[in-house]
C-alpha cells in the first residue's frame, strides 16, 4: 500500500511539472522554443525506449525428474492380479494404476516387438499418464470457475495463471514452426479436457521422444519431452524393488522428463509471463508427484537468461 502511494504521488508531481512546462511553453512560443522541445521530447523519447529495453530479458527455465515404466511379458504395466504380481507400495500404486488403465486403451501395435518398440510404448504411455493428470489441475477442488462463453480456469491462489479449456478444433492448429500431430494425437488431445493458459496453443508431437507442447507466439514456448534411457530384463529401477521374485519377466524401461520452457524478451516483463511461469513450476511439481517411482521426489530446475 506504501508504495503504490508513492507512485501516485510521484505521478501526480510529474503531472504537474509536466502542466507547467506546457503553459510556459504556449505563453512563449517561438522558433528557438520550437527547435529545444523537439529535441527534449526526441531525447527523452530515445532515453525511454533505452530504460525499457534494458530492462527486458528472456527467461529459460528448465525441469527434468526421471519415471519409470515396468512391461510384462504382454507389454503391459506391470499390475497385482495380473499373472500374480505382488501388491506395489502404496507410493506408487496411482501411477501403475493409471498407466494400466491407459495401455487398456493404447493397446502395444507391433506383435512381435523390438526393444525400440517397447521403449516408444512405454514413452507414449507416461506422455499420456502425464496429459490427464494436467487436465486434473484444471479440475481440482478449490478453482474458481468461470462460464462467459467458453470455459476459463483460476487454479487456486498458488497458481495465478488463468487458463482455459481448449475447444477439439484448435487442436493440432499449428503454425509453420510446428511439428504436427498425427491423427490420433489430435484425437487423443480432444478427448482429454485439458486447460492451458488464456490466447496459448496445445499439440501432441515427437521432439527427441513423445512430447507435449504449449506455447503463445511472441511470448513463450514450453515443451515437456519423454525419453527413454533404456530396455532392461532383469534389472529394476528405483521404486519397484518389491518385484524382485519377477525381475527376469519384465521390461524395465526408465524415462527422462524434461519440461523446458523459453519466454520471449519482449514480452518477459509482463503479468501475463509471470502468471504462465507460475503455471510451468506448478505443473513441473505436479508432474513429478504423479509419475516418478521415488517418494517426495522434487523435480530438478535450472532457470537461464
Amino acid at each position: 500500500m506504501i508504495t503504490q502511494a508513492l507512485w501516485w504521488i510521484m505521478l501526480a508531481a510529474a503531472g504537474i511539472i509536466l502542466l507547467t512546462a506546457a503553459y510556459l511553453a504556449f505563453l512563449n512560443w517561438n522558433e528557438t522554443l520550437k527547435s529545444t522541445t523537439i529535441s527534449v521530447v526526441l531525447g527523452g523519447a530515445v532515453a525511454f525506449f533505452i530504460a525499457v529495453m534494458a530492462g527486458l530479458k528472456g527467461t529459460t527455465i528448465s525441469y527434468r525428474f526421471v519415471s519409470a515404466v515396468v512391461l510384462d511379458a504382454q507389454g503391459l504395466p506391470v499390475w497385482f492380479g495380473a499373472n500374480n504380481y505382488p501388491v506395489p507400495p502404496a507410493e506408487i500404486a496411482s501411477h501403475l494404476s493409471a498407466l494400466r488403465s491407459i495401455a487398456a486403451d493404447h493397446p502395444f501395435p507391433p506383435s512381435n516387438p523390438n526393444s525400440r518398440d517397447r521403449q516408444n510404448h512405454a514413452a507414449k504411455l507416461l506422455q499420456y499418464h502425464l496429459l490427464k493428470a494436467l487436465a486434473a489441475m484444471g479440475s481440482e477442488a478449490g478453482c474458481d470457475v468461470t462460464v462467459a462463453g467458453d470455459i476459463s480456469v483460476r487454479l487456486r491462489s498458488a497458481i495465478r495463471c488463468r487458463l482455459r479449456a481448449v475447444a477439439p478444433e484448435e487442436v493440432g492448429n499449428l503454425d509453420s514452426n510446428s511439428f504436427a500431430g498425427t491423427a490420433r494425437e489430435r484425437r487423443v488431445l480432444s478427448d482429454v479436457p485439458i486447460r492451458i493458459p488464456d490466447h496459448a496453443h496445445v499439440m501432441l508431437c515427437d521432439d527427441k521422444g513423445p512430447s507435449i507442447v504449449f506455447w503463445r507466439n511472441g511470448y513463450f514456448r514450453v515443451s515437456m519431452t519423454i525419453q527413454s534411457l533404456g530396455d532392461a530384463v532383469g534389472v529394476l529401477p528405483k521404486g519397484f524393488e518389491y518385484l524382485q521374485a519377477r525381475a527376469f519377466e519384465c521390461h524395465s524401461i526408465p524415462l527422462l522428463v524434461e519440461i523446458n520452457a523459453h519466454f520471449e524478451k519482449y514480452t518477459g516483463g509482463s503479468r501475463y509471463t509471470s502468471d504462465v511461469q507460475t503455471w510451468v513450476q506448478a505443473v513441473s511439481e505436479r508432474m513429478c508427484e504423479v509419475a516418478a517411482t521415488q517418494p517426495g521426489e522434487k523435480p530438478a530446475s535450472a532457470w537461464g537468461g
